[in-house]
């Protein structure tokens, strides 16, 4: 197959998940031997194309009023970017310039902020068949994550009707709608999206690894909790540090990997000074999964599925993660790990101090449990079932 996929952003750009399942899913596909084409955004000023790992990858520069990572653009110039974007009739020229002599079998879009729904349109034009994969709110409202000022916020507000409209409508053209948990899928179909569309949910998958490692992380009595991904507010940070300074800390170790704003952080560091944390930042995840027991993930925003939790699971390390978004699918409580209601006051506090108790055999147990379940989310699974629903919407 001839295949076009859609992404804001391709390596080397990355900022979550999205980015490395999108990029294991194109070079997968090529490897397979399909025609794969990334379209992605670029800071350049022209278009640039280039081949990675067998994947022609097209960067269009963003037609909209500033580079959409800048952190410094005011409240207005937030605004009128987000206006531009709900429908960016220059991006979908562009496209259609530069595509203008190509025909794909299918169309995968995914994230499309930037790009917009426009590109629906250039697609339902050609008669091409689209499979999109939501991997987050874009469609839902302005604020990709559903969350600010340390809460979830509610789609059907008054923003995220006016600025989703022409959104839902559009999506009336894509022919596959794909969404990475269960809870994506609901939350988009409960709000109207993809009324045409064949309905499917496909979880992201991880690289496979190739050893296991089901014990313990160290042969003393400390347990070592880890928190891997970027150290902000909605990640529930915040909660993590309090909940756990409440333990006897010279029994345990907290290692927090990842970035995040430096005055942040650095407030963070300053006060828990005095507790058994580790501020590592950026890490390689083959290194640091090995050396801890447990991962927590204690989001306090509805995360579409929480990736960590799987790759967790491949190095045999269980998971203490929030019952938030699609977090809640992939923990299976008491078996993988367990699952806490980060609105509950000493829930999580509970959760760390009770694992304490827990003989070696229960861990293993649990780590054993871990490791055999991330095997359902080989990639090989992830990509037959994409080609089957590529071929379903071709037929269609």
């Amino acid at each position: 197959m001839n295949i076009l996929i859609v992404n804001t952003l391709y390596y080397p750009y990355k900022i979550g998940g999205a980015e490395k399942s999108v990029q294991l899913l194109a070079e997968s596909l090529a490897k397979r031997g399909n025609q794969v084409t990334v379209a992605t955004l670029t800071e350049s000023n022209k278009t640039t194309e280039n081949y990675l790992n067998g994947v022609r990858v097209i960067g269009f520069p963003l037609k909209n009023i500033y580079w959409f990572l800048d952190k410094n653009a005011s409240k207005l110039k937030k605004m009128i970017w987000h206006f531009l974007d709900i429908y960016n009739f220059r991006m979908k020229k562009d496209i259609r310039d530069y595509f203008i002599n190509e025909r794909f079998d299918v169309v995968h879009t995914n994230n499309l902020s930037g790009f917009s729904t426009a590109v629906w349109d250039w697609c339902k034009k050609n008669n091409t068949p689209i499979v999109h994969t939501a991997r987050d709110y874009y469609l839902l409202h302005p604020n990709t994550t559903l969350f600010s000022n340390n809460s979830n916020i509610l789609p059907e507000c008054f923003e995220g009707r006016v600025f989703s409209f022409i959104k839902k409508v559009k999506s009336n053209h894509v022919s596959t709608f794909v969404s990475i948990s269960s809870y994506v899928n609901d939350i988009h179909v409960k709000h109207g999206y993809f009324k045409n569309a064949l309905n499917k949910t496909i979880y992201n998958s991880i690289e496979c690894i190739t050893s296991s490692h089901t014990e313990k992380s160290t042969h003393d009595e400390r347990i070592v909790f880890g928190f891997l991904g970027r150290v902000e507010e909605s990640k529930g940070i915040e909660l993590l540090l309090k909940e756990y300074a409440k333990l006897d800390t010279n029994k345990y170790l907290l290692r927090i990997a990842g970035v995040g704003e430096k005055e942040y952080i650095t407030s963070l560091v300053r006060t828990y000074k005095n507790v058994s944390i580790q501020f590592e930042g950026k890490v390689d995840i083959k290194n640091f999964l090995p050396g801890i027991d447990y991962l927590i993930v204690p989001s306090l925003w509805n995360e579409p599925m929480g990736r960590v939790v799987i790759e967790s699971y491949s190095y045999g390390k269980p998971v203490i993660g929030s019952s938030r978004g699609g977090i809640k699918e992939i923990i299976s409580n008491n078996k993988t790990g367990f699952l806490f209601d980060p609105d509950k006051e000493g829930e999580l506090y509970n959760v760390l101090f009770n694992v304490s108790a827990r003989q070696s055999l229960t861990y293993k147990e649990l780590s054993d449990n871990a490791l055999d379940y991330s095997k359902s989310f080989s990639t090989d699974a992830m990509v037959d079932e994409y080609v089957k629903y590529y071929e379903k919407s071709i037929l269609n």
